[in-house]
């Protein structure tokens, strides 16, 4: 088939290459805003992860603070459950 062939045959769906050249670029537009929303949610995944890691970093560590503190304040005991 030649291109004026296939021009002819897309011609009677009226396609024009002007039209498919639009619809191109759309596809085109679309694949491109498509990878944003991939690339944010890969972003907001990542946030999350380091969020979660963090809490639980100062989650052991306010064990560790409370562990420590319960030595230093065994003859006080008012004062270790105000930190609790």
């Amino acid at each position: 088939m030649t291109n004026d062939t296939a021009k002819a045959k897309l011609a009677e769906f009226g396609l024009s290459q002007e039209k498919l050249q639009a619809g191109l670029q759309l596809v085109n537009e679309a694949e491109a805003a498509n990878s944003k929303i991939y690339d944010a949610a890969g972003d907001a995944e990542q946030a999350t992860a380091d969020r979660n890691n963090n809490v639980k970093t100062l989650a052991r560590e306010r064990r560790r603070i409370l562990t420590i503190a319960g030595v230093a304040l065994k003859d006080k005991p008012e004062l270790l459950e105000k930190l609790r």
